[in-house]
């Protein structure tokens, strides 16, 4: 008796449909990666970019709107996402109506998917405006000249909270010790978008930061070593100028593990802060001050 069964040497495997469409997407989708690894290649074919957030506004869009809105996506200009199609050229395009393309642009516009202005062209301008939380580092912000002009407020939405974040850092990178003050002051800016009945679909903040070092002389009355795990925070009360009196401000203290010199990791510790604000207020963490040297 044979103690293994060896495959005939003609026998082959046969995928199932399924595989066959699998394999062909995941060969194809690696072809298109290593192209655009090739900076010689000039064959690249680009793709658009969909935030998964999207998923969240489908029960809401219209097919038409989906299609108008793919339809920007494909002829956005690749930095800016805007676009200048006349709606006679869309609805030529789409093969659709004028009128179709003005209700679903209209769909697009509440929604805060789009934005549609006037542009140095001859067609509006349309621009796809983001679907998550995203930072600028702007040093020299201006927070009333940001407040007094109306357009600001259009598109950035309302200033929902001012945070003032303290972390202890090296005065070098030789430093073995984190002594240096540092301070840095963010102006949270939110989108809330809702349904026909108020509830609310989706939330964009938009953070303005900034560094002050007119600050480099106050420190917290808590060490580094005071920071017991790489979670631990404390709360302080917030030395902001010019800020208005119905917006939220908190004073909050991290510990060294972050490096808040990183835009990424210091817009994911935002996210989180804005997601947490309330809970912040509601629980009891631990309190320090800030006193001058």
């Amino acid at each position: 008796m044979a103690r293994f069964k060896l495959p005939k040497t003609n026998e082959q495997v046969v995928l199932s449909t399924v595989e066959l469409a699998k394999n062909n997407y995941k060969n194809w989708r690696l072809l298109l990666k290593k192209k655009g690894e090739n900076k010689k290649d000039t064959s690249v074919e680009p793709f658009i970019i969909l935030n998964n957030n999207l998923e969240k506004f489908l029960p809401y869009l219209s097919t038409g709107s989906i299609r108008l809105y793919l339809f920007y996506c494909f002829k956005a200009n690749n930095t800016t996402s805007e676009s200048w199609y006349s709606v006679d050229k869309i609805a030529k395009e789409l093969h659709v109506t004028s009128r179709s393309v003005d209700n679903w642009n209209a769909e697009l516009t509440t929604l805060n998917l789009i934005y549609r202005g006037s542009a140095n062209h001859s067609s509006t301008s349309t621009i796809i405006l983001p679907l998550s939380n995203f930072s600028i580092i702007d040093h020299q912000f201006d927070l009333k000249n940001h407040l007094s002009n109306p357009q600001y407020n259009e598109v950035d939405g309302t200033l929902e909270y001012v945070f003032h974040i303290f972390q202890w850092r090296k005065k070098s990178t030789k430093a073995k010790s984190f002594s240096a003050p540092y301070h840095l002051i963010v102006h949270c800016f939110t989108r809330v978008i809702t349904d026909s009945d108020g509830s609310m679909i989706h939330k964009i903040s938009k953070f303005f930061i900034s560094e002050d070092k007119s600050l480099n002389k106050v420190k917290l009355d808590e060490d580094s070593e005071a920071f017991k795990t790489d979670n631990d925070i404390f709360l302080f009360k917030p030395r902001i100028e010019n800020k208005p009196s119905n917006v939220k401000t908190k004073g909050i203290a991290l510990s060294t593990h972050y490096d808040l010199r990183n835009e990424l990791q210091l817009n994911d510790i935002l996210t989180e802060l804005v997601e947490s604000a309330s809970s912040l207020e509601r629980n009891s963490f631990p309190t320090a001050n800030l006193i001058d040297k």
